[in-house]
């Protein structure tokens, strides 16, 4: 819930930005600014080394908004206000540190709204959002970056499963989907190793328009696979549209007790039945016929592991699923077009957009302060506030 997230980030914030005003946080007075609003993070687990930039911007509200779709529009807008703030930011930081090589600008996405855990009976624990509001990381990607050779019992961190790769395909490579998404223009995906890239030209402004279809289009598939897989999808997807129309969250706290999806697999069998259905109907939706055949195909590759959870192959590996494949979003900035990676976030494994991506992370760096770009970073902020 907004006040728990509110609470649990307090400590952290480094501004606060609402429709009319943007102020610069000192502890009590966050408490002082009513809902909604974006607050700018610094966060205590970073993607990147210490000495290098990492922020993440949070929509606090108190209506449903697991993701970017779920945002309301002027919301959005004054997103695109703050994100051009931390450009300008990082550009005073620049020019203040001329000697700092850095590579690239980026931002990231997780969309896992069903991203559940398992309790001790082998049950989903209830409420189903890991992240229950909607935020984005802004960083800097080191340059000295370099490939590596990974031991194959790691691959599940980096890599999707058969599954989700294949999924990922079929949905992509529609020319209506593109057309969708891209509103008719010429840009097209291309299928990578882990997912699909895609190049934007253009200002983040006319990107996040993309970035809300591609999110509706994922929503909708996430709702038909957890219809698809388990026992007591239906039951939950019932109570899920409840929170999703609500307008105050705190009216439904009563009813989130049976918010819980409990984990029961459906049989093999019948879960192939309904991804075919599922599947066709979602191309319908968008004017699409997807093949039955690669369907059948897709189909194939779930099994059903030794404990009777649902999983597929990542290599020689079998991977547990998560209820409701979940996505990440990768945007890097190149001069003036924006490179785009969206990967599957499909196992419970402890991946997010960064690994799935094809980052791992060799070291652990436990940083006993706060690092000094922190503040170097909050007086170039400062003048735009």
């Amino acid at each position: 819930m907004p006040k728990f997230l509110r609470e649990k980030l307090e400590p952290d914030v480094l501004a606060i930005f609402t429709e009319g005003r943007s102020i610069n946080c000192q502890g009590s007075s966050c408490q002082k600014v009513p809902f909604p609003f974006w607050a700018l993070v610094f966060p205590k687990r970073s993607y990147v080394p210490p000495q290098y930039p990492h922020l993440q911007l949070w929509f606090l509200g108190q209506s449903f908004a697991p993701s970017l779709s779920f945002v309301q529009k002027s919301e959005q807008q004054l997103m695109i206000k703050i994100i051009k703030k931390i450009n300008r930011g990082l550009d005073c930081f620049f020019k203040k540190n001329p000697g700092r090589s850095f590579c690239q600008r980026a931002f990231a996405i997780n969309a896992t709204p069903f991203s559940f855990i398992k309790n001790e009976k082998g049950q989903f624990y209830g409420g189903g959002q890991s992240v229950r509001t909607f935020h984005l990381h802004c960083f800097l990607i080191p340059a000295n970056l370099k490939k590596i050779n990974i031991p194959a019992e790691k691959a599940p961190l980096v890599y999707p499963t058969s599954f989700s790769l294949e999924l990922f395909k079929l949905i992509f490579s529609s020319e209506k989907i593109h057309k969708m998404i891209f509103d008719r223009k010429k840009e097209s995906f291309r299928e990578t190793g882990r997912g699909v890239s895609f190049n934007f030209r253009g200002n983040f402004g006319g990107l996040i328009p993309v970035l809300n279809k591609i999110d509706q289009l994922f929503y909708r598939l996430q709702l038909a696979l957890i219809f698809c897989f388990y026992q007591d999808g239906k039951n939950f997807l019932d109570k899920l549209s409840d929170f999703m129309t609500a307008d105050y969250l705190e009216e439904t706290k009563k009813d989130r007790k049976k918010l819980i999806l409990l984990g029961k697999e459906r049989n093999l069998k019948e879960i192939r039945i309904l991804l075919k259905r599922e599947l066709l109907n979602l191309g319908k939706t968008y004017g699409v016929k997807f093949s039955k055949k690669k369907i059948d195909k897709i189909s194939e590759l779930l099994i059903l592991d030794k404990n009777g959870d649902l999983s597929s192959w990542v290599g020689n590996q079998l991977v547990v699923l998560r209820p409701g494949m979940g996505y990440g979003t990768l945007v890097r900035l190149k001069n003036n077009s924006f490179n785009i990676h969206l990967v599957p976030i499909d196992s419970l494994l402890p991946e997010g957009t960064m690994e799935s991506s094809g980052f791992i992370f060799t070291d652990k760096i436990q940083a006993p302060k706060r690092p000094l770009w922190l503040e170097e970073f909050k007086n170039c902020l400062q003048p735009l506030l």
